[in-house]
């Protein structure tokens, strides 16, 4: 019954913006309640400003996404649309949350090394001594501009 009702589904604009709008109003609600995003940091900022803008600004482009007058147009890299694609794609969404919460608990350089080496291994080369290297290289620059641009370095 499941895949009869998902083959019955026409995967048009107006759905893909309508569950991409799901996923940024919950994101964003999670934003909003979560006590690092009230931080202040040293410019005044807090450090759910960037977030929560980009959600917002993510919304308001699913919405228009929605209401335009091709949302009832199927993209040509959908019309063979498999719902283990969206499994996939749902999978991944939960993995890099999950990488938030281990920053937030473990700090920058073990949750980015085993996010980043995992990553770089499963979409790149498939070969686990360049993602060692490549995640060394990458998690080396990001630092490195964090302490540039002097942010506190409590979070690492």
């Amino acid at each position: 019954m499941g895949s009869k009702f998902f083959k019955n589904i026409k995967i048009t604009n107006r759905v893909i913006s309508i569950i991409l709008l799901s996923i940024f109003l919950v994101l964003l609600l999670y934003t909003y309640n979560m006590d690092w995003s009230q931080k202040t940091a040293r410019d005044g900022i807090t450090a759910g400003f960037f977030p929560k803008a980009i959600l917002i600004l993510a919304i308001i482009l699913c919405i228009g996404m929605a209401v335009n007058i091709y949302s009832n147009e199927v993209p040509k890299s959908l019309e063979n649309f498999d719902f283990k694609n969206l499994i996939y794609v749902i999978i991944s969404l939960f993995i890099c949350w999950g990488y938030f919460l281990l920053l937030l608990e473990v700090g920058f350089f073990i949750s980015s090394f085993l996010f980043l080496s995992l990553t770089i291994y499963f979409l790149g080369p498939g070969s686990w001594k360049i993602s060692i290297v490549t995640t060394l290289i990458i998690v080396f620059f990001v630092y490195t501009f964090f302490i540039l641009i002097q942010v506190p370095s409590d979070i690492f």
